[in-house]
């Protein structure tokens, strides 16, 4: 689901405080070709927007003991926080029309 959302949507923002959201939808963008049976985790290298992205109390969800971060959990924290940065207008979705 997560690859036709990503591919159909442009989303902007112009708001710092909302950058890690916008890196954190990158960085899926650039794994949504790899198969999770290939990698449960991001690469240990990726740095991955934890702060903004992924609620303190979700923290021990998404990331295992080794602190390694899990896709899916992360996933899910990026989706929750574009769904309330969309709602309160901070990202928005190119050619979409404002809701009054």
């Amino acid at each position: 689901m997560l690859s036709p959302l990503l591919g159909a949507l442009e989303l902007k923002c112009n708001n710092t405080a909302y950058r890690p959201v916008m890196d954190a939808i990158d960085l899926l963008q650039r794994y949504l070709e790899q198969p999770l049976k290939e990698g449960a985790f991001f690469d240990p290298a990726e740095s991955v927007p934890l702060a903004g992205v992924v609620p303190e109390q979700w923290r021990a969800a998404a990331m295992d003991d080794k602190g390694r971060v899990e896709r899916i959990p992360y996933e899910l924290c990026v989706l929750v926080a574009l769904r309330d940065a969309v709602w309160r207008r901070e990202i928005w979705v190119v050619g979409g029309e404002p809701v009054a």
